[in-house]
């Protein structure tokens, strides 16, 4: 009867271990799963940042392709507006006896101390300098509409800058030894004859028509679509970038809670696996005696 009691006892312990291990496993494979649910989750979080980098790095190159040859193009359009500027001055150098080329004789030996003379620092400068158009027959037509006079007159900021181009003396007569006239032959260059002079002080600020203002070299529309594209694909990095870490942090938590069941099962296995071997040598001895 005793004998009995104990196989009956020892198949009970025996059912418990094994329904406890088999739990034990069941909750081991859950989190193994857990942690593969996680490391997929990565995979596919990571393989969408690469599909981002990839095309912002390809949106990045076009753009710089773009900003190269816009950078080109201005560069070339600027050494093209320095020599248009250039053969306008030699032409207005051409004109002899001339205020204006005077002015730009006094510019091109002086530089930015023109600027800065008594005589000369009010005047912005020539017509024929200071208007620019792009199109070559656009500026033949100007030029013709407007006159050689009036291409060729100064333009001055004030009327104090006005009458220091050309002073009188008592008589009412142009003093030759003062303003442009007493200039000129220091520099080479004589002025013969009466000189055309626009001011802008008290310019009316309100005019009915005006010319169009340049709004400058606009974008094309596939630049700012590709511009457009770059600020939402780099959100969507950033939005993706906090998923990882979010997902980055769950996975080793998984992985942390996984070592440590696994760990607690070996444990369990070991510690169990001794219980049966002392059980059993026990039941060995008893059955001897």
């Amino acid at each position: 009867m005793l004998d009995g009691e104990m196989h009956d006892g020892e198949l009970h312990n025996v059912e418990i271990v094994k329904n406890h291990t088999q739990k034990l496993q069941d909750d081991l494979q859950k989190l193994a799963l857990k942690v593969k649910h996680h490391e997929d989750n990565m995979k596919f979080l990571k393989t969408q940042m690469d599909n981002i980098d990839e095309s912002i790095l390809d949106m990045q190159v076009n753009l710089g392709k773009y900003h190269s040859s816009s950078a080109a193009l201005e560069q070339s359009n600027d050494v093209s507006a320095i020599q248009s500027e250039q053969q306008t001055v030699g032409k207005i150098l051409q004109q002899v006896k001339t205020a204006a080329g005077i002015i730009c004789q006094m510019k091109i030996r002086h530089g930015f101390q023109a600027s800065k003379l008594q005589l000369t620092k009010d005047v912005l400068g020539i017509v024929a300098t200071l208007g620019k158009v792009n199109d070559d027959n656009l500026s033949r037509l100007f030029s013709e509409y407007l006159g050689l006079e009036t291409m060729l007159a100064i333009v001055c900021k004030t009327y104090e800058g006005v009458k220091a181009l050309e002073k009188y003396d008592r008589e009412g007569m142009i003093d030759k030894n003062a303003g442009l006239h007493g200039l000129g032959p220091s520099i080479g260059r004589l002025l013969n004859g009466r000189f055309l002079v626009f001011c802008l002080e008290n310019l009316r600020k309100d005019v009915e028509v005006k010319f169009l203002i340049s709004p400058g070299i606009s974008k094309p529309a596939n630049v700012i679509e590709i511009e457009e594209k770059l600020k939402l694909m780099s959100w969507q990095k950033e939005r993706l970038a906090e998923d990882v870490q979010r997902e980055e942090a769950l996975l080793n938590q998984a992985k942390n809670l996984f070592n440590i069941q696994k760990q607690e099962f070996v444990k369990y296995l070991s510690e169990t696996a001794s219980h049966i071997k002392q059980a059993q040598s026990m039941a060995g001895r008893t059955g001897t005696l």
